[in-house]
């Protein structure tokens, strides 16, 4: 901009403006030092994450982590009245302990844990959402949530055949609904509605629905059916009551 501003010409308060614009943009026109300036202008869309943190790195004098660079969506500010604090839900590793008609619910923040090394991760499932700015979450997930408002949250127009081609890993689809249920799209072609019963306690979400359905599938023989489970998510917290229903 610097270079820029010495190139161009100034405009004089003591002329008709029209008259200095044409003048300028006829001298301008075959100008060597613009058409150098102008090449030095680059654009590199998507990019910018790569870029700037390798530029940061060398600058520091420190090594670039080996991790790819990815850029995350800025939370919306707590004070605007919206139902989640960011555009997308963060993803989570979770764990259901079921007995006797009642699940606890635990889960951790995927970004922060190690996988590979973190013993209370063993036998947990990976959800996220399926909008995701980092598509390596997604594509890696045991459950997927389409939360309400987005373009494509209409359960008609929902492919499952499509969803499995894009995320094979994936063996259910939850559409969130309003008051914290989902409609959940299994990869046997089942399709379950739960919704909470009753008292909500402010921690149910579509999500946690969404988790307690993943683990009744996956622990029951054949197709899941209906069912009333009595939700936590600790062993002192309230409780709640989902109820799924088989369509």
């Amino acid at each position: 901009m610097a270079r820029l501003g010495k190139i161009l010409p100034r405009f004089s308060a003591h002329r008709p403006f029209l008259p200095q614009i044409e003048e300028a943009a006829a001298v301008q026109q075959d100008s060597a030092e613009l058409r150098q300036l102008r090449a030095t202008v680059t654009s590199r869309p998507g990019e910018s994450a790569v870029l700037l943190r390798r530029l940061f790195y060398e600058r520091l004098e420190l090594p670039e982590p080996v991790t790819p660079a990815r850029s995350r969506l800025v939370p919306v500010p707590p004070t605007v009245p919206v139902g989640y604090s960011s555009p997308v839900q963060r993803p989570v590793y979770v764990s259901v302990a079921s007995e006797e008609g009642r699940a606890t619910v635990r889960r951790y923040p995927a970004p922060m844990q190690r996988r590979t090394m973190e013993r209370h991760l063993s036998g947990t499932h990976l959800v996220a959402d399926i909008d995701d700015p980092d598509a390596g979450w997604p594509h890696s997930a045991d459950v997927l949530l389409m939360p309400l408002g987005r373009r494509r949250h209409v359960s008609g127009m929902v492919s499952w055949e499509a969803i499995a081609a894009l995320y094979p890993g994936c063996a259910l689809l939850a559409l969130e609904e309003p008051d914290g249920g989902c409609l959940a799209l299994l990869r046997d072609g089942v399709r379950l509605r739960a919704h909470w019963d009753g008292r909500r306690p402010s921690w149910t979400s579509a999500a946690i629905a969404a988790s307690v359905i993943h683990d009744h599938a996956t622990s029951t023989l054949g197709s899941p059916g209906p069912s009333c489970v009595q939700v936590a998510i600790g062993a002192e917290a309230e409780t709640g009551l989902l109820v799924v229903d088989a369509l």
